[in-house]
């Protein structure tokens, strides 16, 4: 009976649940697609000596069993360097290029990025565009290096004509560096291949144009 007892309480931490659901961006084991992936033919279920699928919660990343892979093997930590590095090579172009980094996850982790990076802001964290479309606040270092970092209020904007045309005339530019969902980037790529440029799952080069003429067919 304790053996038993035994192997239900550590089946869940050897065995995971791996699958592939739909255009799902997560899975099928602890992983995070990219947004230019090709789309699943078909769905499966599988168990597996291996970390289950990801499933994205408000507390961060969590397996479908397999927690000891996750745990300990590395998984998670695999998982946060992956999205941190996303997000330092998002930071790093936008202030090598001049283009205003957009965001659509995580307004904290920019504004720690760029802390790290010795940048500054007199701009509050609800500092917003003069029609509410955007967040918008602007940073600065010593050494005179600037970027804009602007937050969708709305994702859906981003898919609006109307409110891209006004995302291009507060951005300045017909270019945004994009950090954001990967569902986000995924529909800009399904509409419109060649607007972006990938730099990460999580980030890349958006040409405003291209996905406007998109939106416009």
């Amino acid at each position: 009976m304790r053996a038993a007892i035994g192997g239900v309480v550590l089946l869940p931490w050897a065995i995971g649940v791996q699958t592939v659901f739909g255009d799902s961006a997560y899975g099928p084991g602890f992983q995070v697609q990219p947004f230019d992936r090709a789309a699943p033919r078909q769905m499966h279920i599988r168990a597996a000596a291996a970390a289950g699928a990801l499933v994205p919660t408000s507390e961060g990343p969590r397996p479908v069993g397999g927690y000891g892979w996750v745990l300990l093997a590395g998984g998670w930590r695999e998982i946060a360097l992956d999205a941190s590095a996303d997000l330092k090579t998002a930071v790093v172009e936008a202030i090598a290029s001049g283009e205003p980094l957009l965001e659509d996850e995580g307004e904290g982790y920019v504004t720690a990025t760029l802390a790290g990076m010795n940048f500054s802001t007199q701009d509050g964290w609800k500092h917003d565009s003069a029609d509410a479309l955007l967040g918008e606040r602007r940073f600065s270092s010593a050494d005179g290096r600037r970027v804009v970092v602007l937050r969708l209020r709305d994702r859906a904007s981003l898919f609006a004509a109307a409110d891209l045309n006004r995302l291009r005339q507060l951005a300045g530019s017909d270019t945004v560096v994009v950090f954001g969902y990967t569902s986000t980037l995924r529909r800009c790529y399904l509409l419109a291949p060649d607007s972006l440029t990938k730099l990460g799952a999580k980030a890349a080069l958006l040409n405003l144009d291209r996905l406007e003429v998109r939106l416009a067919e």
